[in-house]
């Protein structure tokens, strides 16, 4: 049987490549593609790459690239329906709410079904008339959609009966966040203070600036607190502007399990996310987090394993970071909780093979 995986026009394996390096073990979507070269005979993976990737892919996987966003957009639907019928393609993956337009009545035409990893959307992070342009053509092409993995109430809200949908959650590999296997970052171990670290892009939907401020009114009360960021993008500068010597900015790193086992507590500011790998990531490694109370964030960690805030308050930050540094034993407790639930639910490696069963017994030669 031969499948199909559709990614994200927004996320490209040249991206994934030049950003990791050749090191895939933390990325969700090779793990999806071991998965299914073991299932299945043949697997063709669309992208808005313009170059041919398939150097890094499963041998059984063929690469096919639509060259641009533009292409893949608006005429991907007619590519993808032509490999469909060509190759006998009976299952079609598709990560993520940008990767929806190539499934434009393809399941209406073919005997495939499709399988929508609803992780993020086209419409959310948009603003004013393109927002509700994106919002009306997303639920227009849902109903090319059989059966659905949703990453948030707010999505599953959005889908309001669309089709099937899993009873999975988001996950992540979980085999690199294992607290005892993990060795100290030898940068953070030479700090000598309480440690709060971010790791994701500088960008607006995160706020690294809201964070900053946070973590300065806190500093008042706990004068050796130290904040780290991992990651690069747009705001770094801006960033830089605002920040004392206790602020250090590492840039893209790759030993994020490393860097959690030293941390104290993991923040993020964001003002919008669906599903944030980081706050997985930070949870399986059994750190109490900070986080803020938009999209899919509350349907990942609750008072029992956790702290929510409103967004773009930095006042409140201070004070939840001010209050777990004040209460080590809750410290304690939110973390063990915290991995207890990522075990429990996320576990990117369980989800896929029961995905794969699923897929297998509902879709016959």
């Amino acid at each position: 049987m031969n499948a199909a995986i559709v990614l994200s026009m927004h996320g490209t394996l040249e991206d994934i490549e030049k950003k990791h390096k050749g090191d895939f073990s933390r990325i969700p979507e090779f793990l999806l593609f071991k998965h299914f070269s073991y299932a299945f005979d043949k697997i063709f993976i669309f992208s808005a790459d313009s170059v041919d990737e398939s150097s890094i892919l499963p041998s059984n996987f063929v690469h096919k690239k639509l060259n641009s966003k533009l292409i893949f957009f608006v005429f991907g639907w007619l590519f993808l329906l032509y490999n469909v019928l060509r190759h006998n393609i009976r299952i079609i993956y598709a990560e993520c709410g940008p990767a929806l337009p190539p499934l434009f009545v393809v399941n209406k035409l073919t005997r495939a079904k499709t399988l929508l990893n609803y992780d993020n959307t086209l419409f959310l992070t948009a603003h004013g008339m393109k927002r509700k342009m994106y919002k009306i053509i997303e639920k227009f092409l849902l109903n090319f959609v059989d059966y659905f993995i949703i990453a948030s109430t707010e999505i599953r809200n959005f889908v309001n009966g669309k089709g099937i949908i899993l009873p999975l959650k988001k996950g992540i590999i979980i085999e690199r966040f294992v607290p005892e296997n993990v060795e100290p970052d030898s940068l953070l171990s030479r700090i000598n203070g309480k440690i709060l670290l971010f790791t994701g892009r500088l960008h607006d939907v995160k706020d690294p600036l809201t964070l900053i401020k946070g973590y300065k009114l806190a500093k008042k009360k706990i004068p050796d607190l130290h904040l780290v960021l991992a990651g690069d993008g747009p705001l770094k500068d801006e960033c830089k502007k605002i920040s004392d010597k206790d602020v250090h900015f590492l840039g893209f790193v790759d030993n994020i399990p490393s860097l959690l086992k030293s941390t104290d507590i993991f923040i993020l500011t964001s003002v919008y996310d669906a599903s944030p790998r980081s706050l997985m990531e930070a949870m399986a490694m059994g750190k109490p987090c900070i986080a803020t109370r938009v999209g899919g964030v509350p349907d990942f960690i609750d008072e029992t394993c956790g702290i929510l805030i409103e967004p773009q308050n930095p006042k409140m930050l201070a004070e939840k970071i001010a209050y777990l540094f004040e209460n080590p034993k809750k410290i304690n407790e939110l973390g063990k909780n915290a991995r207890k639930r990522m075990l429990e639910k996320h576990n990117l490696d369980k989800n896929l093979r029961w995905i794969i069963k699923f897929l297998k017994k509902e879709i016959k030669e």
